[in-house]
């Protein structure tokens, strides 16, 4: 059974384990929660070159019904999707971002309406903490990053099983923000704005 993030449920973690699977240039992870920091921890003491933090948010309520409106107007066909704030914070070293772990990981690894990663600055790899305990690694050269969750005793599955997988009408997920001493992740956006956070874009729910 997966160990799941404070910031989520799910219908029936006892049909989730952990493991990873690879697909292309992407490796696909189910982590237990106390695993997902050794992870990422692992993932940035890899690292030589500078690299960019990214942190996605869900829109705003006043911000969505914008976008919303927008979308209407184009008279385009369907529901309009919901979107995620996007943010980044440029050429940070390996070091400040382990820095970032050490001060801020809990919230940001336990919150269940965020994601967060690191990705390096040449675009050849990045990690990626998703809702529902999911870890996504992205190799330009995936060769190089073969072993990284089997280095981390994780086991490679045939097919992995993610918490997607189990959800139907009647027995969905549910995601929720988590306050830690006092902040959520949208209290610590603002707070990161004053480092170097900034706004990018906003993007569609997949």
């Amino acid at each position: 059974m997966l160990r799941m993030i404070r910031g989520c449920r799910v219908p029936d973690p006892g049909a989730l384990e952990e493991g990873f699977e690879q697909k292309d240039r992407s490796f696909y992870a189910n982590l237990h929660a106390e695993h997902i920091d050794r992870a990422m921890r692992a993932f940035l003491l890899r690292q030589k070159e500078e690299l960019f933090f990214f942190l996605e948010l869900p829109t705003p309520q006043e911000e969505e019904k914008k976008l919303r409106e927008g979308w209407k107007r184009q008279n385009r066909d369907g529901e309009a999707p919901l979107h995620r704030n996007v943010y980044y914070w440029d050429g940070i070293t390996p070091e400040a971002a382990l820095s970032l772990l050490d001060a801020y990981g809990e919230l940001l690894i336990q919150d269940g309406m965020s994601s967060f990663g690191f990705g390096v600055r040449s675009f050849s790899a990045e990690i990626q903490k998703e809702k529902y305990n999911m870890v996504t690694l992205f190799a330009r050269e995936p060769a190089q990053y073969r072993d990284f969750f089997p280095g981390l005793g994780i086991p490679e599955r045939e097919r992995l099983t993610t918490a997607w997988d189990t959800f139907s009408p009647t027995a969905p997920g549910d995601c929720f923000a988590l306050q830690v001493e006092g902040r959520n992740v949208f209290d610590l956006a603002e707070e990161l704005k004053q480092k170097g956070l900034y706004f990018a874009e906003h993007r569609e729910e997949n």
